[in-house]
């Protein structure tokens, strides 16, 4: 049966991983985002991955956020009345604070960008958009791939279409921030600029740590285009493969991170058997 399950932040890897083996949708709620935030969201979405990748992990500010009825609360029980019939699980001691630093400053920006493909969302996704959501306070767009511009992408045929891929992304930030206006455009050209080289507002962009290369690039094109604002670049960590997923990769540099090229050949193989 499906069951939600609602975790506070600074809890022990033992606690998550059991509370992400019980949940099919998991929410774990973290306070404000810094950069010491970031490295915990990681660690929690690797977590998740070394149990399910595929599991519906999602990272709140806090339990107001959370606008759907929670079977299991790990912790205290939060008020509110999506809380109010939840089973209350015996917690292992928090590891951590529940919070950043106080003196730590806040990482917020009013209009964020992200891109991606965006098949399969595994935690690696996730991750990424969870950190978006953190970061912005009123509007995201969202870069996603083209139909047209994936082709050559490795098992294409069993691709999600871009409308699903962009619904479950929509989807998703809205459950991490439901106060987050989300703009979704198509990413059809390789060589066309993206919004955010070219979105005045936009002041932040959110890549993982392999694509800072092609942000810096996506800065440069904001000069070129003679946008005074500059760019913020937050970078968030990889999340590795779990270990069916890792031993399914056919190269230790695609085994390095979680990606959807290992899920659909995971999917591949189960439909032929």
């Amino acid at each position: 049966m499906p069951c939600v399950v609602y975790v506070q932040s600074g809890h022990d890897d033992a606690t998550l991983r059991s509370a992400a083996t019980r949940a099919t949708r998991l929410y774990v709620a973290f306070g404000r985002c810094t950069v010491s935030t970031l490295e915990r969201l990681r660690a929690v979405f690797a977590t998740v991955a070394s149990v399910d990748p595929r599991l519906d992990a999602v990272a709140v500010l806090s339990p107001d956020d959370v606008r759907e009825a929670v079977d299991v609360v790990v912790g205290a029980r939060p008020a509110g009345a999506f809380f109010e019939g939840s089973k209350v699980a015996e917690a292992a001691a928090a590891a951590a604070a529940a919070g950043p630093p106080p003196d730590e400053p806040s990482l917020e920006h009013a209009a964020v960008a992200v891109g991606g493909t965006f098949d399969r969302l595994h935690a690696g996704h996730r991750l990424l958009l969870a950190a978006t959501a953190a970061v912005c306070s009123q509007r995201v767009y969202v870069g996603i791939a083209g139909d047209a511009l994936l082709a050559n992408k490795n098992l294409a045929h069993l691709l999600e279409s871009f409308e699903a891929r962009a619904a479950a992304v929509v989807e998703y930030l809205k459950r991490a921030n439901p106060r987050l206006e989300v703009k979704v455009s198509a990413l059809l050209d390789p060589k066309a600029p993206p919004k955010a080289a070219t979105v005045e507002e936009i002041s932040a962009l959110v890549v993982s740590e392999e694509t800072v290369a092609g942000a810096c690039r996506v800065a440069e094109m904001r000069r070129e285009a003679a946008i005074a604002s500059p760019l913020a670049i937050v970078v968030v960590g990889l999340v590795e493969p779990s270990g069916q997923e890792a031993a399914g990769s056919s190269s230790s540099s695609s085994s390095s991170k979680l990606s959807s090229s290992q899920l659909r050949r995971a999917d591949s193989v189960s439909e032929r058997r």
